[in-house]
């Protein structure tokens, strides 16, 4: 049995002795007349995956095929490639012989790492000079994926704290000790999502995303080496409530007033802390005034008070406009209120209670003047500014003292009244009285006759109150004087 096991080693050396001398590795090629011509058109394509691999390009295949062009290749011809690994120096001897007549040969089980190499031409009689794929690196082998990334983010330092700001940003970091690290994928959207085939999407270690809603996040990210592996996915939870700040409670004083005499008050609060910035617009869209303010407290009550006036402090000019309030909070979350439909108006009428007469203005033209009669001295009319409130037409008044008392006065229908001040003072016709001008408040008696004045309200004639009714608008000025 030892004779026989003896026997078929011999053979098996032999044969391979004889397979070695027929492909020129070895020993055998010594001596062999170098004379034929260098092979040309060298390439090198991915085994597993069949593409071409560029000058010093990485893969993640351990197999690579070596070609030539295949036009100087007989059947007599083998290729034949000297493979060199890293920095090592060329031997000169062939790594591996391709068959007779065959313009490629593959090498498996390569190791990670650089590579160079040279093909030539065999005949078992003569060679080619090595001729060099490239003058350096070849191809690079890495077929260990990078490491998960680490992920933090500036804006979000903590996954289990909520942030106000709906811009968050992220870092991450990555290793890979083989071909490099190339870029990134990632995917962000909200937990349970199934994630796409991951592609590169960024060379950067960073990713800022702007007006992310409320709600919860997940990041998913994954690094790719050069040789084209995928690291593990890692993931970062982010809890974002970017609710912008908005106003509430807010109401005006009036929503028409004459700049001239009065102005106009918007009352407002702001769910949170912010800045506030509140634009005033014309009718065309363009801006009229500018205000910048902030409030410190939450639901804290404001006040801003328009008298008018452009941001050069120029009365504007009548018509309608609009108010625009922004509410920013410290994290760029910002909202915006429309007030439309706000009126300036230039007309006012003027009331001289030493005169008993009345003068109507649109600006500075006179509209009309009439004779009136106003409170006695009991129940006077009020002086001041102010602002017709309300027109109504018919309208009755409903005596607020009781019966009985000396002012009492049964319900009294007119045709046209203007509320000017809360309290019941109106402009109005009043039917009953014939008598207007200086004297017709002057005498004692119930208001109401002739000469006894009114309850504080300024009487007109019927076509004056016609007139008035139809011309001034709710915002018009009403000043009463001595």
């Amino acid at each position: 049995m030892k004779y026989l096991a003896g026997v078929a080693a011999i053979v098996a050396l032999i044969l391979g002795l004889v397979a070695a001398n027929s492909a020129g590795l070895g020993p055998f090629e010594s001596g062999l007349q170098t004379s034929l011509a260098p092979p040309t058109g060298l390439g090198q394509i991915s085994a597993q995956h069949t593409w071409r691999i560029r000058p010093a390009g990485w893969i993640k295949s351990s197999s690579v095929r070596f070609s030539v062009a295949s036009f100087r290749l007989t059947s007599q011809k083998r290729l034949q490639v000297q493979l060199v690994r890293g920095g090592a120096s060329p031997s000169g001897n062939p790594t591996a012989s391709g068959r007779p007549g065959q313009p490629s040969l593959t090498l498996r089980h390569l190791g990670n790492g650089t590579y160079r190499w040279w093909a030539r031409f065999f005949t078992g009689k003569s060679i080619s000079p090595w001729k060099a794929f490239v003058g350096g690196t070849a191809f690079g082998i890495d077929t260990v994926p990078p490491s998960a990334p680490t992920i933090s983010s500036s804006t979000n330092p903590s996954p289990r704290t909520v942030s106000r700001s709906s811009t968050v940003r992220f870092g991450w970091s990555s290793h890979d000790g083989g071909s490099g690290i190339v870029g990134y994928w990632y995917t962000f959207g909200p937990p349970g999502q199934t994630p796409s085939a991951p592609h590169l999407m960024t060379r950067r270690p960073s990713l800022a995303l702007h007006s992310v809603p409320t709600g919860t996040f997940v990041l998913d990210v994954r690094a790719r080496d050069r040789a084209g592996n995928w690291s593990p996915a890692s993931t970062y939870t982010v809890r974002v409530d970017s609710t912008p700040p908005t106003v509430t409670n807010a109401g005006f004083s009036t929503f028409a007033f004459n700049p001239i005499y009065n102005s106009m008050t918007l009352n407002y609060a702001v769910n949170r802390p912010s800045k506030i910035r509140i634009g005033i617009y014309g009718s065309q869209g363009h801006l009229i005034r500018l205000v910048k303010t902030a409030s410190s407290k939450p639901n804290q009550i404001l006040h801003y008070t328009w008298h008018g006036r452009d941001n050069q402090s120029r009365i504007v000019p009548p018509g309608v406009y609009n108010f625009f309030v922004r509410t920013t909070d410290s994290f760029g979350n910002s909202s915006v209120k429309e007030y439309s439909g706000l009126q300036v108006i230039d007309k006012s009428i003027v009331v001289s209670l030493s005169q008993q007469r009345l003068w109507a203005y649109s600006g500075r033209q006179l509209f009309l003047t009439s004779l009136v009669t106003t409170g006695n001295h009991r129940l006077p009319t009020p002086v001041g500014h102010y602002t017709i409130l309300g027109r109504y037409h018919p309208f009755t008044f409903v005596s607020p003292f009781p019966k009985g008392s000396w002012d009492w006065y049964p319900p009294s229908k007119v045709e046209y009244a203007m509320l000017f001040r809360a309290g019941g003072y109106y402009i109005h016709d009043a039917p009953w009285r014939s008598v207007f001008g200086p004297g017709s408040n002057g005498a004692s008696g119930v208001p109401g006759q002739n000469y006894t004045g009114t309850h504080g309200c300024v009487n007109v004639p019927a076509n004056v109150a016609y007139r008035l009714f139809y011309w001034a608008p709710d915002g018009t000025a009403v000043i009463v004087r001595h």
